[in-house]
């Protein structure tokens, strides 16, 4: 590979495949991390859920939890990176989901590894926490985490055993018109939402396989759900919380209005497809079931 021939040949492959448009790819991540970036609040839930926080150097402007993330170097926002605030706490890899896939290449620019995860259901989650749990050497920590999670998943699904499925509208926002509530974002068939509505014995009004679509008064009269989750932020306050149910009960005609089952619930979790989610699942399992044992 050292003759005249070789050094000759090997620019042009290089050329041809930038030519190509085939991105560059990040080195290899070493088998265990000291030092790692992460890009997404999910991601630096669990580091530091199986105690491994000390390890996370960088961070984004939305990891916000555990309170110590918010001490963290912010690098960058969820889909952007900062190169000189990377660089500037050297680490051994960065932390993405298949979302951040834009920035794998900036990664190689900078020469720094990458580490991809998935969050997208809750086998997902629990697999990253493993994952995580090898790459910063906290096995024991993140196989007590999932057997903890594994072991309350396991409750709500016996509380939902054998129980009449409720149809279950979730939303994420609702925009408000001269007649009541306009339109919402609600959950389709496709994000974790749904998975956790399935698991807590629902079953999704939305049809959709749309992740969030947005549906009018007559979509939601079409629905008609026996149960509607609005999920609200973690700003939100308890004034934002009544506002809500007061903006809900204006769709008198929907059974679930007519019978009470309005339920409004706040917090970074809610959204954040992390080991939290466990939290957002029981929660899911009492309002949808509370005629069970342990339910509200």
């Amino acid at each position: 590979m050292n003759s005249p021939r070789a050094q000759l040949l090997l620019p042009l492959a290089l050329l041809l495949a930038g030519a190509c448009g085939r991105p560059p790819e990040p080195p290899p991540a070493p088998p265990t991390l000291e030092r790692v970036v992460s890009l997404a609040p999910s991601i630096t839930e669990t580091v530091f859920a199986i105690g491994a926080g000390d390890r996370l150097v960088g961070n984004t402007e939305w990891c916000n939890y555990p309170k110590a993330a918010r001490s963290v170097p912010r690098v960058g926002g969820y889909m952007t990176l900062d190169a000189e605030r990377v660089l500037a706490v050297h680490p051994d890899a960065i932390l993405m989901l298949a979302e951040h896939g834009h920035l794998r290449a900036r990664a190689a620019e900078l020469g720094i590894p990458v580490v991809m995860l998935d969050n997208k259901t809750v086998p997902d989650i629990l697999t990253t926490i493993r994952h995580l749990g090898r790459l910063l050497d906290h096995r024991q920590e993140a196989s007590r985490l999932v057997a903890e999670i594994e072991g309350r998943m396991a409750a709500v699904r016996k509380r939902a055993k054998d129980s009449f499925r409720p149809r279950v509208l979730v939303t994420v926002g609702r925009n408000m018109g001269s007649q009541g509530i306009d339109s919402v974002c609600c959950v389709g068939r496709t994000p974790f939402h749904n998975e956790l509505v399935e698991l807590a014995g629902g079953t999704n009004a939305c049809e959709l396989d749309q992740p969030y679509p947005r549906i009018g008064p007559e979509g939601l009269l079409r629905m008609d759900p026996d149960i509607i989750i609005d999920l609200m932020d973690s700003h939100a306050t308890p004034e934002d919380l009544e506002k809500a149910r007061t903006e809900w009960l204006g769709n008198g005609r929907l059974k679930a209005v007519q019978t009470g089952r309005i339920h409004v619930l706040a917090g970074d979790y809610t959204v954040v497809p992390g080991p939290r989610f466990i939290l957002l699942l029981e929660q899911f399992a009492g309002i949808i079931h509370p005629e069970a044992e342990g339910g509200p």
